[in-house]
């Protein structure tokens, strides 16, 4: 029975199969065949094969212009799109508001309009300025038709980039243009990849525009398919060999596009005088969330060299705290001073702070150098010193076998490890840690929890660690805040 079962799902696919693509066989088929052929009556399956049609097609029409046209159309627009629609998605994935989703709608609903509708108002618009029968015209014209469904991927595809990793970037000193280029971009380039071929297939089969805006001069394949309809009847065989020549291109791209668009990407420094160390005040920071005041006029002084642990209940404060020391969360009152410099306003990548994230926030198409790396060279430091310094933080945290290996193929702690790493290198005056081990087992946790002690104590540098483990606190701390309600509730040393 389940035998005879799978026999007839075959067979149904392979005849569903069959029927989807029939019309495509029997337009190439129809290619080869002379007129005649083509128009008799029954249909010839078997005859043989003929060019005259393809030939006729070139001598009567110039191709080459035809497919030019459409090549630059599709395109110029589709990387045009791509250009407005990246910024839009970014803000709306990264800065979302109430009325994000709601935008998002609106605009895809507008792709649902019929073109008809507006082909009144574009065509008098392009006579007015010119443009008809023009590349420019049908540019402007297949970019915004197709800019809301490619706003509407990249946001799709930008939202799932864990935010941490973006703030890891900012942290080591990415702007909002570095972020792009060296993290949102190889990581979104699958969903880049796949929206800019989409609008390319779309500017590339668009008919309607193109015959209503466009005739001698910037006509587009579609235009030489449609010319191949005269008030005498159809050429059959002409009309085939001319949609097969308009077709086979973008065919073939879709054809070789394939690799790169199936391909997945998985998420999966040490500065010499590191003896200059930091002394880190905070003066009645604050914190609003509307109107829950979350964060209440926080005071307090940490010494150099000093590590510092924040415990206290879930929802205390302590994380938020940590985030707007390091500029991730914006301080609402009060002031923060480093070394006796005001940085309360300072952006996170001029604050010379560290962060090492719970979720390690690695970037995960970068190798284990390249991550430790990466803020060396956003900061353009000679090669050889970034080699230098990184081979030394990894000689430190036992890294250096690994150093040419992806994030997926560490462990969760030689992960932590190179999280912690990427923090040496850059040797800031605060290193901040939110939870680190909070992912890690318990023999991992107390491995790691031991090489962050000695490492501490091998370089001397200022440290503020959140944790909620008592254990942690005690064994590492030389001070510890116990945070509650989002304020100090005590402040001492561990017994």
């Amino acid at each position: 029975m389940k035998k005879l079962a799978l026999v007839i799902r075959t067979v149904a696919a392979w005849g569903i199969t069959l029927l989807i693509v029939f019309p495509l066989i029997w337009l190439v088929l129809t290619a080869f065949k002379t007129e005649q052929q083509a128009i008799s009556v029954p249909p010839q399956i078997f005859f043989t094969p003929t060019l005259e049609s393809f030939a006729e097609v070139n001598l009567r029409s110039d191709y080459l212009l035809y497919a030019k046209n459409s090549v630059i159309t599709s395109v110029v627009s589709t990387l045009l799109g791509l250009g407005l629609a990246a910024p839009a998605a970014y803000s709306m994935a990264f800065f979302r508001t109430k009325k994000t989703r709601d935008l998002l709608m609106w605009m895809l609903s507008t792709k649902m309009m019929p073109a008809v509708g507006a082909l009144v108002p574009v065509y008098v618009m392009a006579q007015t300025a010119g443009l008809l029968d023009s590349l420019t015209a049908l540019i402007v014209v297949f970019t915004l038709s197709n800019l809301p469904i490619m706003v509407w991927m990249l946001y799709s595809g930008f939202k799932d980039i864990p935010a941490d990793i973006l703030e890891a970037a900012r942290m080591d000193g990415a702007n909002v243009w570095g972020e792009f280029l060296h993290v949102i971009r190889p990581l979104a380039m699958g969903t880049l990849a796949s929206t800019g071929l989409l609008c390319l297939v779309l500017s590339w089969n668009e008919a309607f525009w193109s015959l209503n805006l466009s005739s001698a001069k910037a006509g587009t394949l579609a235009t030489l398919i449609a010319s191949y309809s005269s008030p005498e009847g159809l050429f059959w065989a002409k009309l085939s060999a001319a949609s097969l020549m308009a077709i086979a291109p973008i065919v073939v791209v879709g054809w070789f596009s394939q690799k790169p668009l199936v391909q997945g990407l998985a998420f999966g420094a040490v500065r010499e005088g590191a003896s200059s160390m930091a002394f880190l005040e905070l003066r009645g920071v604050e914190k609003y969330f509307g109107s829950l005041r979350a964060i209440k006029g926080v005071d307090l002084s940490i010494e150099k060299g000093e590590f510092v642990v924040f415990v206290g209940p879930s929802g205390c404060g302590k994380s938020t705290l940590l985030r707007m020391i390091a500029g991730l969360t914006e301080i609402d009152g009060g002031s923060l001073q480093l070394d006796g410099r005001d940085i309360t306003r300072l952006p996170s990548s001029k604050r010379d702070l560290a962060m090492v994230f719970q979720s390690y926030a690695l970037y995960p198409h970068m190798s284990v150098f390249d991550n430790m790396s990466f803020a060396l060279r956003l900061a353009h430091v000679d090669k050889a010193v970034i080699k230098e310094k990184v081979t030394r933080a990894a000689e430190i945290l036992n890294l250096v076998p690994y150093l040419n290996r992806t994030p997926r193929e560490l462990s969760g702690g030689q992960r932590q490890r190179v999280a912690i790493g990427r923090a040496i290198v850059r040797a800031p005056k605060v290193f901040l840690f939110d939870e680190p081990l909070s992912n890690l087992d318990a023999a991992l946790r107390g491995q790691t929890r031991v090489e962050i002690h000695n490492l501490h104590r091998s370089l001397g540098a200022t440290t503020i660690y959140v944790t909620h483990d008592q254990v942690e606190a005690m064994t590492l701390a030389d001070r510890i805040v116990v945070l509650r309600d989002g304020q100090i509730e005590q402040v001492g040393t561990p017994l």
